[in-house]
């Protein structure tokens, strides 16, 4: 196996290994654009990088060769979020087991971790060099999505506390999708109220949305992410914290709040 050791990043989502047309990398010009043969591209291993260990992620993928022409050698290229395709690696051995670490994919864009947000894409694609002297770009590509894993599964039985006293008492938190959740507590004399989060690389975020609440005609008690988002730690769901702005001051809000879940 041809491994190459990382240091990484992460991102939810999850990533897609597909078979797609892609345009031919910028500044790399072809001499032969009939795809005689072809790499067969499959996943063995970890298909996204992981920010929320940047240390320790990669992704592993096989190459095999489908087609009637020998082959010399073949090309891993890479392009970040729409940019020219470079060369990660060459190949000239078949089948190989490869593996690419996140610090080398950011080296080769030129980019920091703390460049990266969740939901950035890497798109691989490879250039045949036939053993005939014929070159060309193949249909054949994948995307590794940066995303963050949570590893704790931030369900069940809570406490909430409210530094603005409206939440308050047992909440139940369920999972929605994904790294989505959502609650439902007592919020001031009403019951079964809460609303919708998503657990993001450390921090935690609200899409605007009303807790179920109103003031007629469809003005309704609306949340969305405070100024600075509530924080929580992927391995432990024993405490975590979403921070609100209470968004419509024309029923209820303009201000914001910070509510505290801890585990029962």
């Amino acid at each position: 196996m041809n491994k190459i050791k990382i240091y990484s990043l992460l991102l939810g989502m999850a990533t897609a290994w597909t078979a797609c047309e892609v345009d031919e990398p910028i500044g790399v010009q072809s001499d032969n654009l009939t795809f005689v043969t072809a790499p067969e591209i499959s996943a063995v291993g970890q298909s996204f990088y992981d920010l929320s260990d940047p240390e320790n992620t990669e992704i592993d993928f096989s190459i095999a060769l489908a087609g009637k022409e020998s082959v010399d050698r073949i090309e891993v290229l890479q392009s970040y979020e729409g940019s020219d395709f470079k060369v990660v690696e060459t190949i000239s051995t078949f089948p190989a087991d490869l593996s690419i670490s996140l610090t080398e994919a950011m080296n080769l864009a030129g980019l920091t971790v703390d460049q990266l947000t969740a939901g950035d894409d890497f798109v691989y694609t490879f250039k045949v060099y036939s053993a005939a002297g014929s070159e060309y770009f193949t249909n054949t590509s994948f995307t590794a999505s940066t995303t963050c894993v949570v590893q704790a599964p931030f369900e069940g039985t809570y406490t909430v506390t409210d530094d603005c006293e409206l939440f308050f008492g047992t909440a139940t938190l369920t999972k929605t999708s994904g790294n989505l959740r959502s609650f439902q507590a007592s919020w001031d004399t009403f019951n079964g109220i809460g609303f919708e989060f998503d657990l993001v690389c450390e921090q935690i975020y609200v899409t605007e949305q009303s807790i179920g609440l109103g003031c007629g005609a469809g003005n309704n008690v609306d949340v969305v992410t405070a100024a600075v988002p509530g924080t929580f730690s992927a391995s432990d769901d024993s405490q975590f914290t979403v921070n609100v702005n209470y968004s419509n001051a024309g029923c209820f809000g303009g201000f914001e709040c910070s509510l505290t879940f801890t585990k029962q």
